[in-house]
C-alpha cells in the first residue's frame, strides 16, 4: 500500500516546536516506523514499533502527550477527537487562510483549550514522502501554525 500522506517533519523543526513550547509530546499519533519522533506511534497500516493502526481508534486522553501533524483532511477530526478524549496535544498545520480548516480552527483559538499558538516562517519544514508530487517537502515555503492545546483544562 502506498501512503501518499506519509511526508513528516525535519527533525530539527520537531526540536524546535517543543523547545519554543515546552511541551514534549510522548505519542505521534500519525506517523509509521521511520518518520515518527516519538518511541510510540499510531500508522496508517502495520509496520514495526505501531502502537496501533489508525490512531482515532484510541483514545488521546491520560497521559499521552500527543504530537499532531496530520493530512490536511483530517485537522477537524483531529482536533474534534482530542476534544473527545480530554486530551492535550501540539498540533502542526499550514498558514492557510482559506482552507476549509482554517475557520474551524480558529474558532477553536476563542476557547480556553488552546493554551498558545505560534506562527512560524516555513523554509526546511518538512520532509517529502511516497508522493513527490505533494506541497509538503524541501520546498515548502510559507507561514506554519504550531497549536498547544488542552482539553483537560
Amino acid at each position: 500500500m502506498l501512503d501518499s500522506d506519509d511526508y513528516s517533519v525535519q527533525e530539527s523543526f520537531f526540536q524546535l516546536a517543543v523547545q519554543i513550547s515546552g511541551y514534549t509530546p510522548n505519542f505521534d499519533r500519525f506517523a509509521n516506523n521511520w518518520n515518527s519522533k516519538c518511541r510510540q506511534f499510531n500508522s496508517v497500516t502495520y509496520c514495526v514499533g505501531s502502537g496501533g493502526v489508525n490512531a482515532f481508534n484510541y483514545s488521546w486522553g491520560g497521559k499521552a502527550k500527543n504530537w499532531l501533524f496530520v493530512p490536511i483532511r483530517l485537522i477537524i477530526p483531529t482536533v474534534l477527537h482530542l476534544e473527545k478524549g480530554k486530551g492535550s496535544g501540539l498540533l502542526l498545520v499550514p498558514q492557510w487562510k482559506s482552507a476549509v480548516f482554517y475557520p474551524f480552527i480558529e474558532e477553536v483559538l476563542k476557547t480556553k483549550f488552546v493554551k498558545n499558538r505560534w506562527i512560524l516562517y516555513g523554509k526546511n519544514v518538512f520532509c517529502r514522502g511516497a508522493d513527490s508530487t505533494t506541497c509538503f517537502g524541501p520546498d515548502f515555503i510559507g507561514n506554519v501554525e504550531l497549536w498547544l492545546f488542552d482539553f483537560n483544562a
